[in-house]
């Protein structure tokens, strides 16, 4: 007996150790190539329970984060060290789990001239040549809600202007580039600091991003933000010349997360698509918070999308033009999860006043504002399911069908809210039945519920949100609660196999279900 326990104790050690090596192993080994990266910097992530890296204090190890079960540390190399030699060797250490360069990221705006004063993105009526309607619906989503600002969006950018701007609701965070409580930047210096041919145009970038999600709604003053009553939280990790690196992310991602923020726009990304894992570590931790994160893919107009956004469970977005066309400059791939309109986006800038810029950050901004509306309305909704809504409720655009140019399709800011205004949680249940409805056997359906009265309002939709049927009063028992659904839409058709919500709004309360219909 006691040899038949050692043995069992033996194959426990054993399986421990082959999880051990396979959980460590999934961290991606990093050797520096062409990707841009800060000189004579590693980042290496170890295991929490170790007692710390075996080197000189020559190196100036500095613990920068901790995400989770991991813990990242910061080194200076020595005077000549080689830094693909100091990684492998590293590498090599008791506990260490990845070692890796302080990579380099870059904001994801195009500057463009400012000729435009309309938001076509809100409400395309043809303006500027644009195709009528090709536009993220927010009128008419805006008839569902408009926000409110116990949503906190973080976004992590160069800093953000409000002297001469409108938001309803501004928090100045950390600022990660001089390291302070204060992240308000004001106007630049008036020069073309980085000789791009543009003047301070990266100090523009938080400022316009913030304007796009939530500059103040209704009040007769400047532009209209997506979400009118939004809380928008400024975190500054870029510098004046629109750059940051892997360490700043990560805590700054950190940062975000233990202080409440639900959405996170990350507007931004490092143009070869390459796996950080510190990054990663840091989106891991806010994912397991339930945090919604939404990044740009990139503007290279390549087949590789940037990371973060090419991320899991990391929102990824393209930009859309005026007519409902990708744009040139938008990076396509399989991660490519949906686009938002990119081009001649107007927004406010430092020192105030507007300006039209181009570019997936823009394109971001408009979906992350969407997240933060679904939130609002459903604030138990997990990033996967808010992404699942706002890839089922997206317009699509050619080539038909999820692809790599466009993801799911453009944003659709009403069917998406109404969609999950829709298929709310109520306390009223319902029932139906035959279901599935076969036509091969059966003409109709009856839908049951305590909801259904006299003057119910019944509506059928298809799974992207559109309105199929209104259940006529002549079809509807409000004596008995019961409703009969021929299967057929406004023309009097019969529906296309399917799945097929319904909402039941009576003087008694307010219940869901679908239907299932085969042929």
């Amino acid at each position: 007996m006691h040899k038949f326990k050692q043995i069992i104790t033996y194959r426990l050690l054993l399986i421990t150790f082959i999880l051990s090596y396979f959980i460590q192993s999934t961290y991606v080994i990093t050797e520096c190539s062409a990707v841009p990266y800060q000189e004579g910097v590693l980042l290496v992530g170890i295991k929490k329970t170790k007692k710390g890296l075996n080197l000189s204090s020559l190196y100036q190890p500095k613990e920068v984060i901790q995400t989770n079960e991991i813990s990242i540390i910061k080194i200076n190399l020595l005077p000549g060290e080689d830094i693909n030699t100091k990684i492998k060797e590293l590498q090599t250490q008791k506990g260490v789990l990845f070692v890796q360069p302080n990579y380099k990221y870059e904001l994801k705006a195009v500057p463009a001239d400012p000729l435009y004063s309309e938001q076509w993105y809100l409400n395309n009526t043809g303006q500027g040549g644009g195709k009528i309607g090709a536009d993220i619906k927010a009128q008419n989503a805006w008839d569902i809600t408009t926000g409110d600002t116990t949503v906190r969006i973080a976004v992590l950018d160069c800093g953000i202007d409000t002297s001469a701007n409108d938001y309803v609701s501004y928090v100045s965070g950390f600022d990660f580039v001089d390291s302070d409580n204060s992240s308000t930047i004001s106007a630049g210096n008036g020069t073309d600091d980085d000789d791009d041919g543009f003047i301070d145009e990266n100090l523009h970038h938080g400022t316009a991003i913030a304007s796009i999600i939530g500059a103040k709604g209704n009040n007769s003053t400047g532009l209209c933000g997506i979400i009118w009553n939004a809380q928008i939280f400024d975190i500054r990790v870029f510098n004046d010349d629109g750059m940051s690196y892997s360490d700043s992310i990560a805590c700054a991602i950190r940062y975000a997360v233990d202080t409440n923020a639900k959405v996170l726009n990350l507007s931004f990304g490092n143009d070869a698509g390459t796996y950080d894992n510190t990054v990663a570590s840091a989106i891991d931790y806010a994912l397991s918070k339930n945090v919604i994160l939404v990044a740009a893919a990139g503007n290279g107009g390549g087949n590789t999308i940037d990371f973060p956004a090419n991320y899991s469970s990391v929102i990824a977005v393209g930009a859309s033009d005026r007519n409902d066309l990708r744009c040139a400059f938008s990076d396509i791939g399989p991660e490519l999860d949906i686009v938002a309109p990119g081009v001649d986006i107007i927004s406010y800038k430092v020192g105030g006043g507007t300006q039209d810029q181009d570019g997936t950050s823009f394109s971001t901004a408009m979906v992350s504002a969407a997240a933060g509306l679904l939130y609002y309305l459903n604030n138990t909704l997990t990033p996967s399911r808010i992404l699942t809504i706002l890839k089922n409720t997206a317009d699509d655009l050619l080539p038909a069908g999820i692809d790599i140019y466009t993801g799911a399709g453009r944003l659709n800011l009403y069917r998406a809210l109404k969609y999950l205004s829709i298929n709310a949680t109520t306390s009223i249940t319902s029932v139906n039945y035959p279901n599935p409805l076969d036509f091969r056997t059966y003409t109709y359906t009856t839908i049951e519920s305590d909801a259904i009265t006299q003057g119910a309002l019944i509506k059928l939709y298809d799974i992207k949100g559109r309105e199929v049927y209104t259940i006529p009063s002549s079809d509807i028992d409000g004596t008995d609660g019961k409703a009969v659904w021929r299967g057929i839409n406004f023309s009097n058709e019969r529906v296309s196999a399917g799945i097929y919500p319904y909402h039941i709004k009576g003087s008694r309360g307010e219940a869901k279900g679908f239907v299932v219909v085969v042929k």
